[in-house]
């Protein structure tokens, strides 16, 4: 399913999680801390027990109000994000102001005020620094001073430099991002909060969580504390998942949806694999990823099939797969037993629902089959070995697409009594479209990407 279950690391500072069916995360065990089980009230968090010990509270819109273990109570805006946070213990309270957009525009903890306007943040009304595409400028005088920040793939903040590469800070973190602490860990001046995922940490309070934009992130226990705001797009996961669970994979740029990662760190549009291949990223629907993040151009065909609620899985390998319903095994099923039989005759016959042209029949109509680059569905597929079988017998992939476009009614028209002595030859086409059943584009597609794989060309269109 794609989730993570244990990161590890050469110093022993490992994570270890379990799951319920819908990504609510069961266990986390970090070293050295120790354990942590979860309890729930449906998808909402209500406790935790181990080495951490706390309760948690909701209001009507499923956002947290209270977290015992850090003593502060939470209230929420009309957009649901945090407009005040308070400790009771410690008599302190943060306020934060937002844009009917949900930029943060300020945040206040008692005397101190800091002003977020476009990149420069103002520390009580003074620059304390600018972003910059590489780190921040600190005012120094008259000018400024240059940090670089070192980021790895996920945009997690690794290393602080300074202009003569001599190093401020180091960051090291578990795969949901709470902070490896270290003795002797240096704090840069100003401190650098933008640290896993390139995000805020929000330290006031205690409250050691991560601002994404649409939501606060707590890496201590793996979650967000509100509401996926398009949850309605991931109806088959928890709407609090960090990631859907896979944190080395994936990042969330604004707390609203995750984007994924392939191996090289390559961001693409596509399907992420899980029992149902999770969601659309971004509402594409056009590519679905594999488990190597190997992408394939989905169908629409094949999209009906994720969408008819009796999805099974995706054959990704399918096309190099000499399993008993692999391409290669239904490829051999249907061209071995032609023997000398003339091609024309043999296709003509054996194509008919139930011949050995028709491997469709041993495929599942609730699976879908890539090849080629492309994610299809039974029917396709069945096409496709049906072109690759053409292409074997000798016919070009024009001469395929042709038959396929007027079906039964080029059959019979080139089995006329006077072809019957003759091999096949392109000439023999009688073009005759007007009574013929056009196939949909898909399938056709899915015809001429068979041939060109046994052909080893690319059809020029």
């Amino acid at each position: 399913m794609n989730r993570l279950t244990r990161g590890s690391s050469d110093e022993n500072f490992n994570e270890t999680l379990s799951y319920d069916v819908i990504g609510n995360i069961s266990s986390l065990t970090r070293n050295p801390m120790g354990t942590n089980t979860y309890s729930y009230t449906g998808n909402q968090l209500s406790s935790i027990s181990g080495a951490l010990n706390s309760s948690y509270v909701y209001d009507a819109n499923g956002n947290q109000t209270s977290d015992s273990q850090k003593g502060i109570n939470i209230s929420y805006n009309y957009l649901n994000l945090p407009q005040t946070i308070n400790k009771a213990s410690t008599s302190e309270s943060m306020q934060n102001t937002w844009l009917s957009n949900g930029a943060k525009i300020r945040k206040t903890v008692g005397s101190l005020i800091r002003d977020y306007a476009g990149g420069i943040e103002y520390n009580n009304s003074s620059i304390e620094f600018i972003q910059t595409e590489e780190g921040r400028a600190i005012p120094s005088g008259s000018s400024y001073s240059y940090e670089y920040m070192i980021k790895d793939h996920l945009g997690n903040t690794r290393a602080l430099l300074k202009q003569d590469g001599s190093i401020l800070e180091t960051n090291d973190y578990y795969p949901f991002g709470l902070q490896i602490s270290r003795a002797g860990q240096t704090v840069p001046s100003p401190e650098n909060r933008y640290k896993y995922n390139g995000k805020e940490l929000q330290t006031e309070l205690g409250l050691m969580q991560y601002d994404y934009g649409a939501r606060f992130y707590d890496p201590v226990i793996g979650r967000w504390n509100v509401i996926d705001p398009l949850a309605e797009k991931n109806r088959s996961w928890t709407p609090y998942h960090y990631t859907k669970n896979n944190p080395i994979s994936r990042i969330d740029p604004d707390g609203m949806d995750d984007i994924y990662y392939n191996s090289k760190g390559v961001k693409t549009k596509t399907i992420e694999r899980s029992w149902l291949f999770e969601l659309f990223v971004g509402g594409d629907r056009s590519y679905i990823n594999d488990d190597k993040g190997k992408s394939f151009k989905l169908t629409n065909q094949a999209l009906g099939v994720i969408n008819s609620g009796k999805f099974k899985g995706f054959e990704s390998n399918w096309e190099n797969s000499d399993s008993k319903t692999g391409f290669s095994s239904l490829l051999k099923k249907a061209t071995e037993p032609k023997g000398s039989e003339n091609a024309f005759f043999y296709v003509k016959r054996e194509s008919q629902d139930g011949g050995d042209l028709d491997q469709k029949q041993n495929l599942d109509p609730n699976k879908i089959y890539g090849a080629s680059g492309k994610a299809m569905n039974r029917n396709e597929a069945g096409n496709y070995l049906w072109g690759a079988a053409l292409a074997k017998f000798g016919f070009s992939t024009s001469d395929a697409i042709t038959l396929a476009h007027g079906g039964t009614l080029y059959l019979e028209t080139i089995s006329r009594p006077n072809r019957e002595g003759r091999g096949w030859s392109p000439g023999d086409i009688i073009y005759r479209l007007g009574r013929a059943r056009l196939d949909e584009a898909d399938e056709v597609e899915a015809i001429e990407a068979g041939s060109v794989k046994v052909l080893g060309y690319k059809l020029v269109k």
